[in-house]
């Protein structure tokens, strides 16, 4: 029997909160701790329990979503997190991802893409919300902040789109998959997998994924 994980939920809404909650009791092996009291220190809430996974609404006051992600995957966790997302937090956004959050969900989706999100994560994937991952590409393009993982993709030559094909492949999408998430062709598609094997010199698609993952490309370890 697989082992219950354990999920903390930090969400400005009490609604949202129990909402969530109710329904990923519901869909299987997961427990939800209980909400941090008021006034209690956050930072030390995600020490003293130690959950599998965090949910973080990047709308929280004072900029405690991108504290709270960064507190949390400081060296030596163990903790994933996955952001929740509105369209109107985009900054937030960005820099949870530079801190190494491991997904982000729009809070436009539903129970079910929160369901498949926490699974990937616990398993060691990354989870993005369909047409994420393109527009956080575009933002890190705009601006030129340089960010750890960034820096490492640059040096192995990967463009952003590359590398966003790489996250798709590690959830397991086929080319024909990532061409319409993408909205592009399939020979599109086959072009870019196939100069991603040869910039990381590896023979396929698979060995790409597993070197974006020791790269820390894919995840945080």
């Amino acid at each position: 029997m697989a082992l219950t994980k354990r999920i903390q939920i930090f969400h400005r809404s009490r609604l949202f909160r129990e909402c969530v909650a109710a329904a990923l009791v519901e869909q299987g092996s997961v427990e939800v701790l209980d909400p941090i009291p008021s006034g209690s220190d956050h930072a030390q809430h995600i020490d003293r329990q130690r959950p599998d996974l965090v949910l973080i609404d990047l709308e929280l006051p004072d900029r405690l979503a991108v504290a709270l992600t960064q507190h949390t995957l400081k060296p030596g966790g163990t903790t994933k997190v996955i952001v929740l997302s509105s369209s109107g937090a985009q900054e937030t956004l960005f820099e949870c991802m530079a801190a190494g959050a491991h997904g982000c969900v729009m809070e436009a989706s539903s129970v079910a893409d929160l369901q498949a999100a926490i699974e990937k994560v616990l398993a060691g994937e990354m989870y993005y919300s369909p047409g994420l991952v393109e527009m956080v590409f575009h933002r890190l393009a705009e601006t030129g902040r340089p960010v750890p993982w960034r820096q490492r993709v640059e040096a192995a030559g990967l463009t952003p789109r590359e590398l966003e094909i790489v996250h798709y492949i590690a959830q397991n999408l086929s080319n024909k998959q990532i061409a319409k998430r993408l909205s592009i062709s399939l020979h599109t598609v086959k072009n870019h997998v196939h100069n991603i094997v040869e910039k990381l010199h590896v023979t396929n698609r698979f060995e790409a994924v597993e070197y974006a993952r020791r790269q820390q490309w894919l995840k945080r370890t």
